[in-house]
């Protein structure tokens, strides 16, 4: 695969592209776009996954079904389910770099949280709120990728976090 070294970024990106792109499906889907894809650079300025900052956004609707239960009287986003949009949005820092823009591999090799470090959650997020995700992959070594993670609602920072996902690729850059 011949990557493209010019390009300064990607995006934006609706939900159709972000249905083509990762496995999840409702009720599990929590990407409704990704606003852009900004790859990260080597020391020789070509595209490298190291770097790329990744930003989002996703609409908690009042239908959401774990409202009903979390909490009666005060319905707030779960954050598990904060944290896995913020992992959604951050599997879009692959897409510079996968040949066919899947992340599922025809091996059945799937992109999957496996930790999550320093996860604050600094405000709650309620129905109807939009939240927006920047990712940054900070480092990267067999198969391991580190993300640093934040996300905010109308500009405050509602969650921060550092995610470990597992994905491994023969990288052809």
């Amino acid at each position: 695969m011949s990557t493209d070294h010019s390009i300064e970024k990607y995006g934006p990106f609706d939900k159709s592209v972000v249905l083509s792109y990762i496995p999840h499906r409702d009720p599990f889907l929590f990407v409704d776009e990704i606003i852009e894809i900004v790859p990260g650079r080597d020391t020789e300025g070509k595209i490298a996954p190291i770097g790329t900052t990744v930003l989002g956004r996703r609409q908690f609707k009042d239908t959401e079904p774990f409202f009903e239960g979390h909490f009666p009287g005060f319905p707030i986003v779960p954050g598990v389910v904060i944290t896995e949009s913020v992992g959604q949005v951050g599997a879009f820092s692959f897409y510079p770099f996968l040949e066919h823009k899947q992340l599922q591999q025809p091996n059945g090799d799937l992109l999957k949280l496996v930790g999550g470090n320093y996860v604050r959650f600094r405000a709650p997020v309620f129905p109807n709120d939009t939240i927006e995700t920047r990712t940054t992959l900070v480092k990267g070594k067999r198969g391991i990728w580190v993300f640093d993670c934040s996300a905010s609602v109308d500009g405050k920072t509602v969650v921060e976090c550092e995610l470990i996902a597992n994905y491994n690729l023969n990288w052809k850059i």
